[in-house]
Order: structure tokens, then C-alpha cells, then sequence
């Protein structure tokens, strides 16, 4: 859980792919899950028992999840992936995976992130209230600039349970693989990011009347610049 915010079928053998090849077929980590789901990878126990330690289940009333068990696709920092089943709690902020029919919990120090079929988690550097370095967060654009979204969950302590009450969201914003920060509400601030192409970025804002506050307009103003910015 962020503070003011994915095993196919089990197999003796690994098949490993880089990083390299999707960016010579122009896949984004984004976008690659059906990329890796053609080449049918699949799980190594070994690997993944040492990116990975066993889990604690928390006693719950609500749903601290972000999703159910999904196939998907783990990615280590040396571009390797790995076929796994998994799923994301907001309420640890934990990537856990399932070995052997346990759920284990990923090093996220380990891993560049996870890509399932509807959404990748990256996982990056960012310093948290609880002392944790690194965090999973959503990645909505990808580029020079990444923007990613951070889960959150608001709880109550009971008695014999942690009571999930709401369920909450933020934008970030990372450059260069760097640490993570909130994204600015403040559009000044925002235009900052994008100086070198200032007047391309403020046309494209008001042709296509973005609202600075929606997640929806700022992925895409987001993904607009940083396919400027590969020009």
C-alpha cells in the first residue's frame, strides 16, 4: 500500500526471452503480455522460490486485493520472464505469486514488475513512510516520462481483523528509472515537465480539451509527449 497512495502451469524447464526482443518488435513492457503469452512461457520453481519468500495472510473484512489470480508475466531486472499466476494487495503493497499451490511473496528489488493482461505493475524506488524502499505501482504511460498509479486502502484496525473501508488512487510521475514522486495538482507546475515542447503539449491540451484532473486526459497527454519525445 502506497502512504498518500502476477504461474502458467508449472514446468521442469525454463524458456527465457529479453528485454531486447520487444523493443526490436517495438513492444512496450506496457503492452507486452500477449507478446509473451505467443512464446508460451512458462514457470521455473527454482527461480522463483529465491525472487520470492513465503506470505503472510492478513485477516481481513473486505477485499485488500487489486485483482484475482491472473496469468501473467514476472520480469526480472535482467529482462528474463517468467509464466506465473499472481495478484497484487494494495493493502501490504506486495506482489504474490503461487508456488506449488503456496502464495509467495515477490522481492520487488528483484523484478522490473509484472505485466498481466489488462495491466503491468512496475516496480520502483520510493521511500515510504513504513521504511520500505520500493513500492508497485501501475504504469499508465511509458517513456521519457513514466506516469504510474499508486493503490491505496483505508482501513480500521478491529479487533480480530483489519476493516478495508475504502479504496483509493494518485498519480505519480518517474524520470529516467528514477525515484518515484507525486504527480504536481498544479499546472504550472505540470507544464515544467514538459518545456522542451511546450507549445506542441499546450496545443494538444486545448485541441483536445484535456481536463489536468483526470487520469484518463493526463495518460493521454502523457503518452502524446512522450511520442514527441521520441522524435
Amino acid at each position: 500500500m502506497h502512504n498518500t497512495k502476477t504461474i502458467f502451469f508449472f514446468t521442469s524447464f525454463l524458456i527465457l526471452f529479453s528485454c531486447a526482443q520487444l523493443t526490436a518488435q517495438n513492444t512496450s513492457i506496457k503492452n507486452a503480455f500477449d507478446f509473451y503469452a505467443k512464446k508460451g512461457l512458462r514457470s521455473d520453481y527454482n527461480t522463483l522460490y529465491f525472487l520470492s519468500r513465503s506470505a503472510t495472510i492478513k485477516n481481513t473484512l473486505g477485499n485488500p486485493y487489486l485483482n484475482n489470480w491472473e496469468d501473467a508475466f514476472l520480469l526480472q531486472k535482467e529482462g528474463q520472464a517468467l509464466g506465473v499466476k499472481a495478484r497484487y494487495s494494495i493493502l501490504d503493497d506486495e506482489l504474490l505469486i503461487k508456488l506449488n499451490d503456496e502464495a509467495k511473496v515477490v522481492y520487488p528489488h528483484l523484478i522490473k514488475g509484472v505485466i498481466f493482461k489488462e495491466r503491468t505493475l512496475v516496480a520502483v524506488p520510493y521511500i515510504r513512510e513504513d521504511g520500505k524502499q520500493y513500492g508497485f505501482f501501475e504504469l499508465l504511460s511509458e517513456g521519457k516520462y513514466n506516469l504510474l498509479k499508486g493503490y491505496e486502502l483505508v482501513t480500521k484496525q478491529k479487533k480480530n481483523a483489519i476493516k478495508i473501508i475504502e479504496r483509493k488512487s494518485s498519480l505519480f510521475y518517474q524520470f529516467s528509472n528514477s525515484t518515484v514522486y507525486p504527480l504536481p495538482t498544479n499546472v504550472n507546475e505540470l507544464m515544467d515537465f514538459f518545456i522542451e515542447k511546450e507549445q506542441a503539449v499546450k496545443t494538444f491540451i486545448k485541441s483536445e480539451a484535456l481536463d489536468m484532473q483526470s487520469e484518463k486526459d493526463m495518460t493521454r497527454l502523457f503518452n502524446y509527449y512522450n511520442d514527441l519525445s521520441k522524435e
